[in-house]
């Protein structure tokens, strides 16, 4: 990046990945790429040896190197939200997200917090991307935003009890 990190941050982007089944892997890295190099540590796309050889396959420690982390779901499906974005947040990254139709977990996540990659107009995110490295005011303003919400611990510990709640009619029922 054009100014150096305060916060141990040391490369520009990565993406760890297996597959990329609709192409939007692909999309994203490619369209980044023309802003810095893409460090792929996953099979898919691999370049990056560092994941394995250096971090032991202990993927949030390898993402605290990076800016940036390219996460992208399977697909694009209202609640499906696995580990990748959180895995990002985990480890300080700026997630550039896909999926959910991009409102994920917004009972949880700061939205301000993210990137999310319109897939029909990419060129936005690329230009978000491309401020935010070459403008360090501009991105320390945006990792000042909490990727939380104010609240979300509470809304998940009223998930938890409710499930904790759910379980124990399931075991009442069980005892009839």
């Amino acid at each position: 990046l054009r100014y150096p990190s305060t916060d141990g941050k040391v490369r520009y982007c990565s993406m760890v990945a297996s597959h990329d089944f609709n192409d939007i892997r692909k999309n994203m890295v490619d369209g980044l790429s023309a802003i810095d190099s893409v460090s792929c540590a996953g099979k898919y796309l691999h370049n990056d040896e560092s994941l394995k050889n250096e971090f032991s396959d202990n993927k949030i420690n390898y993402l605290k190197g990076f800016y940036f982390n390219i996460c992208p779901e399977n697909s694009n499906s209202y609640g499906y939200v696995t580990e990748k974005l959180f895995e990002a947040v985990s480890a300080g990254c700026i997630p550039i997200y896909w999926g959910s139709h991009n409102r994920p977990e917004i009972e949880v996540l700061n939205q301000n917090a993210l990137i999310l990659f319109d897939r029909a107009n990419p060129t936005n995110t690329y230009n978000l991307v491309r401020e935010l490295v070459e403008n360090k005011s501009l991105y320390n303003q945006f990792i000042s935003h909490s990727p939380f919400k104010e609240g979300a611990v509470d809304w998940i510990w009223d998930k938890i009890e409710s499930l904790r709640n759910l379980k124990n009619l399931m075991m009442v029922g069980k005892q009839h």
